[in-house]
């Protein structure tokens, strides 16, 4: 998004409430598609936020995350001079049964030290009601640690292939 304004235009135009569980709605770098198999995403992970869909509390905690990753804040954390760069690549609201799902994509699932200064900034960023009541309310997985993966990434590379040979 260029501006905050911006932002807004798209962000409440979208009946956040209204998007069915198991569907998923990301905001990402221009070209950067939100699959494991992307050539940005395929070495990358995702944190992931757990919030309870009550009270509007997963909106709230959405906008906020999109307003740190708008603003920079999410990006700065992991480009700082003491650690290997990484890129915030995302963002999805991934509604579930009772709980949203808000995933930050990030291009390098290995650098532990990203992930932690992300996971900070990232509770640090939201507002006190907002944040996790428990360590299993948020996490960090690698995109290949997902079944599937492997599969997913070996088809991806048999039909490049074969697209390149058929040329």
């Amino acid at each position: 998004m260029p501006d905050i304004a911006a932002f807004y235009r798209v962000f409440n135009n979208i009946p956040w409430t209204a998007v069915r569980t198991r569907e998923s709605i990301h905001f990402f770098r221009a070209g950067v598609k939100p699959l494991w198999e992307d050539g940005e995403n395929v070495e990358g992970g995702c944190l992931v936020l757990k919030v309870r869909k009550d009270g509007g509390r997963a909106v709230r905690a959405w906008e906020e995350v999109c307003l740190m990753a708008c603003g920079g804040q999410l990006q700065a954390s992991v480009t700082q001079v003491f650690v290997e760069r990484d890129h915030v690549l995302g963002i999805s609201f991934s509604p579930r049964l009772y709980w949203v799902h808000i995933s930050i994509w990030t291009k390098q699932g290995g650098n532990q030290r990203s992930i932690q200064l992300l996971t900070q900034s990232l509770l640090a960023g939201l507002s006190p009601d907002l944040r996790p009541k428990s360590n299993d309310d948020y996490y960090f997985k690698r995109h290949s640690d997902h079944s599937g993966w492997a599969d997913i990434v070996k088809a991806k590379k048999t039909t490049t292939t074969t697209t390149v040979a058929a040329m």
